[in-house]
């Protein structure tokens, strides 16, 4: 299962977990925790809930890959309390780095360099969407 997290810090012991994205290689589900309304993050899914979810990833020993799974499993052990470093089967960004050991090691840059222009097309129209709809995009 690829297990990746999307934060409002990068501070893993202060900040917040704004979603949590699974993929079995068939069906993917992104967990959207908080949502920015305009003016503050609102709650869509309760901290017990994604606890609740990710739980049952512990219970059924269910193998994660990650990438960067340092920063998402220490964010997830001091947001929910859930220890899922047993379930660490594989990290993409030390695969990377073991094969090449030269930047980049983010995983956009990383899939355009191997697959071209076309791996960042979905990013670009959410980026445009994005900013439609009155938000910012970095």
């Amino acid at each position: 299962m690829a297990l990746d997290i999307e934060t409002d810090s990068l501070n893993t012991r202060k900040g917040q977990i704004i979603g949590i994205g699974l993929s079995n290689g068939t069906e993917s589900v992104y967990l959207a925790h908080l949502v920015w309304d305009g003016e503050k993050l609102e709650c869509l899914l309760s901290k017990n809930d994604l606890k609740t979810t990710l739980g049952a990833l512990q219970v059924a020993n269910t193998k994660l890959i990650c990438h960067n799974a340092s920063f998402d499993l220490r964010f997830i052990k001091n947001y929910l309390g859930l220890d899922l470093v047993p379930q660490l089967w594989s990290d993409s960004m030390l695969c990377k780095h073991t094969v090449d050991e030269d930047m980049p090691f983010g995983l956009k840059d990383i899939a355009t360099n191997l697959f071209g222009d076309d791996a960042t097309e979905e990013q670009k129209i959410v980026k445009a969407s994005i900013k439609e709809n009155g938000g910012t995009a970095n």
